[in-house]
């Protein structure tokens, strides 16, 4: 997937979607803050936080997991 999909504006459902566990997956699982994502993807963070939300559900109705490289 192009970063450009997810990162860009719009609202299509995949992208959305996409948007969503990116977020989720930063905050909870990397532990980056919701305002460096929210500046990061130039939203506000309270987007981020619904984002959050809307990407553990997704995550967990699709058993989506992140996989961290191994070094």
């Amino acid at each position: 997937m192009e970063k450009e999909f997810v990162t860009g504006r719009g609202k299509q459902r995949d992208r959305i979607r996409a948007r969503d566990l990116l977020c989720y997956w930063a905050v909870i699982d990397l532990g980056m803050s919701m305002l460096d994502v929210a500046r990061r993807l130039d939203i506000t963070p309270s987007a981020v936080s619904y984002s959050v939300q809307r990407g553990e559900k997704t995550a967990k109705e699709e058993d989506y997991q992140l996989e961290l490289p191994k070094f």
